[in-house]
């Protein structure tokens, strides 16, 4: 195989991927909880992967532009992806651009997004999830709006009702 398809070569199985799949999805409904799988893209970069889970009915995680535009050539719809990971500017705008749903980190993201939005004269809400971090008793993360800021969160929120739709809360 490396004499027909040159070095490195990277063999992947994906009959692996769905029987991890199957045992997570059997976990999850046997405890009736309700669930979305998102497959990590970053931990891969193969769209073998990809091309697996959109069989699979698993939606994709992003974390870069270059992962954005992977899984939108595999033909994944925009509600079928979630982005994560500290977002710059050009990641942002094409996120907004393709109706991406963004999971928030930080203040600062939702400020870069409302410029962005400003810039680009949107009317139509941004969709967001809100990671939240910092419980109790956790470890700190860098991922997520500390839980002791909620109150402000949730003003700010308000007050930009109009320029996102906050479809649920991520954890960290």
């Amino acid at each position: 195989m490396v004499e027909k398809y040159g070095s490195p070569l990277h063999l992947l199985y994906s009959k692996n991927f769905w029987k991890n799949i199957d045992a997570f999805t059997q976990i999850l409904e046997k405890r009736e909880i309700k669930y979305r799988i998102y497959y990590a893209h970053k931990c891969n970069k193969s769209k073998v992967f990809l091309q697996e889970a959109l069989k699979k009915n698993i939606w994709i995680d992003v974390a870069s532009l270059w992962e954005l535009y992977n899984a939108l050539e595999v033909w994944f719809k925009n509600n079928d992806i979630e982005a994560t990971w500290p977002k710059n500017k050009e990641f942002l705008e094409g996120l907004i651009s393709q109706d991406i749903l963004i999971n928030v980190d930080s203040f600062s993201e939702l400020e870069s997004i409302l410029e962005i939005r400003k810039l680009n004269g949107m009317r139509d809400k941004t969709r967001i999830l809100v990671r939240i971090s910092w419980f109790p008793k956790s470890k700190i993360s860098r991922f997520g709006i500390e839980l002791s800021q909620k109150e402000k969160l949730v003003k700010y929120l308000w007050e930009y009702k109009h320029e996102f739709q906050v479809v649920w809360l991520s954890f960290h």
